[in-house]
């Protein structure tokens, strides 16, 4: 038999919601930032992708015709919110444990916090995917549902040289051009550079970096990150190359093994869109789950801005065996608009 919501369910879900919602956000996580939580309240979503040009008007002669000026260029893409949903379970004897001391309708505040950190989890892998890839994959339990191109990075390109040999690759030289090339297509310089530790090292260990920054032929000492900015940013006005490498912890759906996987592309070098043109990326756009969904209509109460986003209620089952968990549900996905404003880079 389907849970029908009481109103006393249904009080309980919204206080449960508000404490995931204000559990705080990993340190690390760099969605916030660069995808922030917007709501919506539809299952589908369009945005527009601006496609910057600065037209200027021309001289004419007397009397004569003046040309059109072109509409801005836009591109406008489209996305369904994906679902996304953890539980945390009392197993039948804790379960009973629980009645038999009076405490079956308390829920621990740990849980309830570990369960919204996790669909944030999430929420941090579908932005860092969608900025070193240029696309998500939408799955579940029976595997790829969907994958959802975000359309083409401003600049997308490869090294002359594989950072990793050392002997020949000219990392600050590849950087330099593709700031360029997106200064051209913007105007702006990128707002900063996003990769990997392992490339980082790459970039530190080679000939031609060392070279540079120590200022003489065959230079061997050793370089920093911090010199490697430094000289960028004197040297060619450019931003500071920072390192990312939030790993998060996937259970998997056949069996509960769990498995450790990095949210972005460790081989991507990223020059996010310009601070001039928005100091977002995207959103990360949240609707309204099924069950807040049918939690608002079993208490025929209206939907509201608290039924968007994290939704968590107390789930009782009782065939085939007890169990009680707590449930947390988002709608959610990815929105990039400035992809067009992105420099990725692949490098190895």
């Amino acid at each position: 038999m389907s849970h029908i919501y009481t109103m006393q369910d249904f009080q309980v879900a919204q206080e449960l919601s508000q404490l995931a919602r204000q559990t705080p956000i990993p340190v690390n996580f760099l969605y916030p930032q660069l995808f922030p939580e917007v709501s919506i309240r539809s299952r589908t979503f369009t945005w527009r992708r601006n496609l910057p040009k600065i037209w200027m008007a021309p001289f004419h002669a007397e009397s004569a015709g003046v040309p059109q000026l072109p509409r801005r260029d836009v591109e406008f893409n489209e996305g369904t919110l994906g679902n996304i949903g953890i539980e945390r379970n009392l197993r039948s004897e804790q379960v009973l444990d629980a009645a038999l001391a009076g405490r079956l309708g308390e829920v621990d505040t740990e849980d309830v916090q570990d369960c919204g950190t996790a669909i944030r989890s999430t929420f941090e892998y579908l932005a860092m995917q969608a900025l070193t890839n240029g696309s998500v994959d939408i799955s579940n339990d029976r595997g790829i549902v969907y994958t959802l191109n975000f359309g083409t990075f401003g600049v997308n390109t490869t090294p002359g040289t594989n950072w990793n040999v050392y002997a020949t690759a000219k990392p600050l030289n590849d950087i330099y051009t593709w700031a360029e090339a997106i200064k051209d297509k913007t105007n702006y310089y990128p707002a900063a550079f996003l990769t990997s530790q392992k490339q980082v090292n790459n970039i530190i260990q080679c000939t031609s970096v060392k070279e540079l920054v120590w200022g003489w032929a065959n230079a061997t000492g050793m370089v920093s990150l911090r010199q490697v900015n430094q000289f960028l940013s004197e040297i060619h006005g450019l931003p500071p190359i920072l390192v990312y490498d939030q790993k998060v912890t996937m259970v998997d759906f056949g069996d509960d093994s769990e498995s450790s996987v990095r949210t972005s592309n460790e081989n991507a070098f990223i020059g996010l869109p310009p601070l001039e043109l928005s100091p977002q990326a995207g959103a990360t756009v949240l609707g309204i789950t099924p069950e807040a969904a049918v939690a608002y209509a079993d208490v025929q109460q209206n939907l509201d801005a608290f039924a968007e986003g994290i939704w968590v209620d107390v789930l009782t089952q009782r065939v085939p065996t007890v169990r009680r968990a707590i449930r947390a549900k988002a709608a959610a996905i990815p929105a990039f608009p400035y992809i067009g404003q992105t420099l990725r880079a692949v490098v190895q």
